[in-house]
């Protein structure tokens, strides 16, 4: 019967049975029936999920300004990223390169809002990291990040990210895009099922925080234009550094971390401010050259 279980296949089931064993479908008998009682459309139970609706759609604040900057969007879980910005008669291959070469000799601008982004607070934060991750998390200072990998239970890795201590009892985690959810529902369940005794609050912030990367050599002399009245030197804030700053009267998170080997920093502000983020870093950097570059080049930096 697959998925049909309701009263109108159960009795071509009996009809089939009761034709093998020479018996009358009274004779036979049946199981108890399940609804559909009369047939039923495949699109009456589908309803609206169907087209754009079959399959939720997620975008930046930024998405408006990608679309009119040329740029080509690649699925990265439910979110529509920039893989690259179409450019002339650039083929995708010459795109990527020289999105590269910009964060490697100067500075690029990448949006990087999609990342999953989890607040965890409670005196045992950092023990339930502890257990989470397979690294240590109990002496990490207030005001730093470190990398972290999650295993499943069979010893395979299930995702991998940073995490911030933003004070003694709240960090701030960030995972994969496609993982996000996944993740989410792993750590609720070893809250509520493994160890319940523990302290510990977790909420998904994803869509509260925007995110823009800048990657590149010149990417702290932008930085200090962006936070005139914040030290973002090295001594001030070092590697997997951790700042809190003044974007032009928007509150801002400045992390300084790399998955591009060069110099990087990423910036959050709340979603609502990242279009303004977004165009007073463009701006910021036009006279440095700064040109935005897609996921598809962050996969092509160590080229």
């Amino acid at each position: 019967m697959a998925t049909d279980q309701g009263k109108t296949s159960n009795l071509n089931g009996l009809q089939l049975v009761s034709n093998i064993e020479k018996k009358i479908v009274p004779e036979v008998g049946h199981t108890t029936f399940r609804p559909p009682y009369t047939p039923v459309t495949i699109g009456a139970i589908v309803g609206r999920e169907v087209g754009k609706d079959y399959r939720p759609t997620r975008k930046s604040p930024m998405h408006v300004w990608h679309e009119k900057n040329n740029a080509v969007f690649v699925d990265a879980g439910l979110w529509l990223r920039p893989r690259y910005y179409k450019q002339g008669k650039e083929n995708l291959y010459e795109n990527l390169k020289k999105g590269s070469r910009k964060c490697k000799k100067n500075v690029g601008l990448c949006d990087v809002t999609s990342l999953g982004k989890i607040d965890i607070k409670g005196s045992d934060s950092a023990e339930f990291l502890n257990r989470v991750y397979t690294n240590a998390w109990m002496k990490l200072p207030i005001g730093k990040a470190r990398y972290g990998v999650m295993l499943r239970e069979d010893g395979m890795i299930f995702d991998d990210g940073t995490t911030t201590r933003i004070s003694e009892n709240h960090f701030h985690m960030t995972t994969t895009t496609a993982q996000a959810v996944n993740v989410l529902a792993h750590l609720e369940h070893y809250l509520q099922v493994v160890w319940p005794e523990l302290d510990v609050n977790v909420l998904s912030t994803t869509e509260q925080w925007a995110g823009a990367a800048l990657a590149g050599p010149n990417s702290r002399n932008l930085l200090e234009k962006i936070f005139p009245e914040t030290d973002v030197s090295s001594e001030a804030l070092p590697f997997m550094g951790y700042k809190e700053a003044d974007l032009y009267g928007v509150p801002a998170r400045i992390f300084r971390i790399s998955f591009s080997g060069e110099l990087a920093y990423e910036i959050n502000v709340e979603s609502g401010y990242g279009v303004f983020m977004w165009e007073k870093i463009i701006e910021l950097g036009k006279e440095m050259g700064i040109e935005p570059y897609g996921k598809g080049s962050s996969f092509n930096f160590k080229n």
